[in-house]
């Protein structure tokens, strides 16, 4: 679960070993990068990656996205957090692959650059949900662009 306080940003802030398991620091830092945005306090990026559009593109249906983790997985690269896209007809988008961690972690960056960008908000816990712009700006993108970060995802089962 988030904190409920976000107000004190200056000093350290106590986290117990299951926030930590469940990503918890990682979140509080976009969910804050979000709301930082929505009082005009962040400059937003001059060019999104291809992975940011690629969450975008994949998200313009239903706008919800949402991190997961699977911290109880043996695997290092399993338990990494994973950028998920809520699509029609109750599939899901994951866009994270086992044999490369690196690329998975440049989707999370991407997700930074949407947050920092005012692209998505923080909903609720794990859940982010496109703006108004973000809506406007996934609409706009051409998929033949992204035909390697889209490749990379795969779908799932609600």
């Amino acid at each position: 679960m988030l904190p409920l306080n976000f107000n004190n940003q200056d000093g350290p802030q106590p986290v117990h070993w299951r926030e930590i398991s469940d990503g918890v620091p990682t979140l509080t830092g976009l969910a804050t990068l979000c709301s930082r945005n929505l009082a005009g306090l962040t400059t937003p990026v001059a060019q999104l990656s291809l992975e940011a559009q690629a969450i975008l593109y994949q998200a313009r249906q239903r706008g919800m996205i949402e991190l997961q983790n699977h911290a109880e997985l043996f695997d290092s690269s399993d338990r990494l957090l994973a950028i998920v896209v809520e699509l029609p007809e109750q599939k899901r988008w994951m866009f994270k692959r086992h044999a490369l961690p690196r690329t998975t972690q440049l989707f999370l960056e991407g997700f930074r650059q949407l947050c920092q960008s005012g692209l998505v908000i923080h909903q609720s816990h794990k859940e982010f949900f496109l703006t108004a712009a973000g809506f406007e700006r996934a609409d706009s993108i051409d998929p033949q662009t992204l035909t390697t970060q889209l490749a990379y995802g795969q779908e799932l089962d609600a």
